[in-house]
């Protein structure tokens, strides 16, 4: 299984926080309430997000595992993050609790910024 550089795997990162992000933005637009759903699997960003990693599985750069035990425990890599679906799923934490989701103050400084409302 190939291997992702460091800085690849930043790039890789970024990207994927930055659409997640943008899907609760939508969620919000549409009057989701981001308070009770962390996600809707049907929403472009979301799909997108989930696209980058479709891509590195056929690029030959992980795998989808079980997504609550990383690529070392799985014993199947060296690398947590070949495991693409826990990796996601840490990514999707990642922005859940940037957004401070489950919080009374729900307010999130990326996407006030970015978007001008949290």
């Amino acid at each position: 299984m190939k291997t992702l550089s460091k800085k690849d795997m930043a790039s890789i990162k970024k990207e994927v926080k930055s659409l997640l992000h943008a899907s609760r933005d939508c969620l919000r637009n549409r009057r989701v309430d981001t308070d009770i759903h962390a996600w809707h699997v049907n929403d472009s960003y979301y799909g997108e997000a989930f696209g980058v990693m479709r891509g590195l599985e056929a690029l030959g750069y992980g795998y989808f595992g079980p997504g609550n035990v990383d690529g070392v425990a799985d014993k199947k890599t060296k690398i947590h993050e070949q495991n693409l679906t826990w990796w996601f799923d840490q990514l999707g934490n990642e922005v859940l609790k940037e957004e401070h989701f489950g919080d009374p103050t729900k307010k999130c400084p990326k996407c006030k910024k970015k978007y001008g409302r949290g």
